[in-house]
């Protein structure tokens, strides 16, 4: 590997773990429920690239429709579940 995609590799690797920093500290200033805080951050923290793209998702459906909360937490446990099944 060169030094270039060394750095590169780096950089995302920083750049990943600064979103996903930056997404559970969004998760725990929000009015969510314990539960569904404690959920929300283990799912990002165990799957960093998925849990980070799904908060994405449901964040930006809240931002549309904020009566979907509950919906976006039921769906975040399905999806732990399913991927733990595998």
């Amino acid at each position: 590997m060169s030094d270039s995609m060394t750095y590169l590799a780096i950089a995302a690797a920083v750049a990943l773990i600064a979103a996903n920093l930056l997404a559970i500290i969004s998760v725990f200033k929000s009015e969510r429920t314990v539960g569904a805080k404690a959920l929300w951050a283990i799912g990002i923290a165990v799957f960093p690239i998925l849990g980070l793209l799904f908060w994405l998702l449901v964040a930006a459906a809240w931002f549309v429709f904020p009566h979907n909360l509950v919906l976006g937490t039921q769906i975040l446990i399905a999806a732990l579940f399913a991927l733990s099944l595998d």
